[in-house]
């Protein structure tokens, strides 16, 4: 029926017409590149430093002939990234001709893609980067409220004719609507409709009779497959928002949105790749082994023996857990450009709890802990809103506009040490060599004082009674 429609409103030859023409539209490359930066990088990708001096921006704009957000995102990942296998080569070579010469699948292709559109304001991909609240009691909570519970008292009220029944149910209305208000915050309702859109899609490419695009179909009859849990709990939300959104307001009563974000986080939650800490351990310290020494050496009692080799560094974390890796530096930066932002988490538990018996164990946990908890508040003191901001220049003057120097000196240092998973990296001070101190009682030793020169001439008499009373001055102070 769709398919009719669109053809009796001229949207298939309207798709046909438009297809190699320069696509003039607002984009915001912020959000563009969001998908690049969560991918795996390697050798071959371009750097954000060659990529502005060759101005690729604009060569991206002349190059777009995309109809959504999905399409813009891959787009630029496959410009960052270019391929360099002769045989993916050859085969993006041979998809592309194929869709050059073949009309009728191009224009349904193009047509699915623009009804697809555009997340203008990124949720999807915001949704999917954060770390989604999995709260399976909320779940079954709202669940209760707004299905068994709303639809009960509503259905007994018409039966039975109750004023108290009908009481009830505005009570209900009332305390759903509370709940609908305090989740509106938590509940990414907009990005679940995209997610929702993303699987529309797929579903109608796969309905493409086509030959030359049946290893795709293939390839997307299988992830369909592996989001049917997700496909059905966003049912929902892509009823409720029909229309343009003029049902969501009936969405509220039965707590559809929050009942199925929480179905949607937990499934998410279960799709994460499980990973073994030592499957990671060997190709973590090959790409990060300075920073590793750096960080982990600085800790270290001038008794103990110092990490230089990757065996010392896999006989020193022996026993640390997922979360304890997680404090190294780099470590979550190398997990993300591994696995994709948030998508792994700790394969298992370690049952071995003896080390928490050890003072300094417990103590480096605690302070760990207040360590991360207390960066991420104070950074939460400095936060505008950054979010019509698309380059690094017009972040800092935003910043510079709204905080003293001191102020913004003090946010880029903390700002700096935090990883895209929120982690903050440890805050190294320059090692002191303290075979090169001076210790500056030396003005008060009659003898040495003779030896201390400034510009390269002795101290006179003034000039020793002057840093004698500055010192005076520091030590009263202290």
């Amino acid at each position: 029926m769709s398919n009719l429609m669109d053809y009796i409103l001229g949207l298939y030859d309207m798709m046909k017409q438009d297809f190699g023409e320069e696509r003039k539209k607002k984009r915001n490359f912020k959000y563009i590149r969001t998908y690049f930066d969560m991918e795996e990088h390697d050798g071959y990708t371009i750097d954000d430093q060659t990529w502005n001096d060759f101005n690729m921006d604009e060569i991206f704009k002349k190059l777009d002939r995309t109809y959504s957000s999905a399409g813009e995102a891959i787009l630029y990942k496959m410009l960052r990234n270019p391929l360099h296998d002769k045989k993916s080569l050859e085969k993006r070579d041979q998809i592309i001709e194929e869709l050059r010469n073949d009309s009728d699948l191009r224009t349904k292709l193009q047509m699915i893609y623009f009804k697809l559109g555009y997340d203008k304001k990124n949720t999807f991909f915001d949704m999917i980067m954060e770390t989604l609240e999995v709260n399976k009691f909320k779940y079954y909570l709202y669940l209760f409220f707004g299905r068994i519970l709303m639809i009960g008292t509503i259905v007994l009220s018409i039966l039975l004719k109750q004023p108290y029944l009908l009481l009830a149910t505005f009570c209900l209305l009332w305390i759903n609507v509370f709940i609908n208000d305090k989740e509106r915050k938590n509940v990414k309702s907009q990005g679940l409709l995209y997610l929702r859109n993303l699987i529309v899609a797929a579903k109608k490419i796969k309905k493409i009779n086509n030959p030359k695009i049946k290893n795709y179909c293939d390839e997307i009859e299988k992830l369909l497959k592996e989001l049917k849990a997700i496909d059905k709990a966003t049912v929902s939300i892509h009823l409720a928002n029909m229309g343009g959104g003029v049902f969501e307001v009936f969405t509220i009563p039965f707590l559809l949105e929050e009942t199925s974000f929480y179905k949607v986080a937990a499934l998410l939650e279960e799709k994460k790749e499980e990973i073994d800490i030592d499957d990671t351990l060997g190709e973590f310290w090959d790409e990060y082994y300075d920073d590793i020494k750096q960080d982990l050496n600085s800790y270290m009692d001038d008794d103990e023996k110092p990490i230089l080799t990757l065996e010392d560094f896999l006989d020193y974390v022996q026993s640390w857990s997922f979360e304890d890796m997680l404090t190294i530096s780099g470590y979550s930066d190398f997990l993300d450009s591994k696995y994709g932002v948030d998508n792994y988490m700790g394969y298992g538990d370690y049952q071995d709890y003896s080390s928490y018996t050890n003072p300094e164990y417990v103590q480096e946990l605690v302070f760990d802990y207040w360590y991360q908890s207390i960066l991420s508040d104070f950074l939460e003191l400095f936060e505008i809103d950054l979010s019509p901001i698309e380059t690094k220049i017009e972040t800092n003057w935003a910043l510079l506009n709204e905080l003293d120097k001191q102020e913004f000196e003090i946010y880029s240092t903390v700002k700096s040490l935090r990883s895209k998973s929120g982690y903050f990296a440890r805050y190294h001070l320059q090692d002191e060599n303290k075979e090169k101190l001076v210790d500056l009682n030396i003005l008060y030793d009659q003898e040495s004082i003779y030896n201390v020169t400034f510009d390269g001439k002795p101290l006179s008499e003034e000039d020793i009674i002057a840093l004698r009373n500055t010192l005076n001055g520091i030590r009263y102070s202290k």
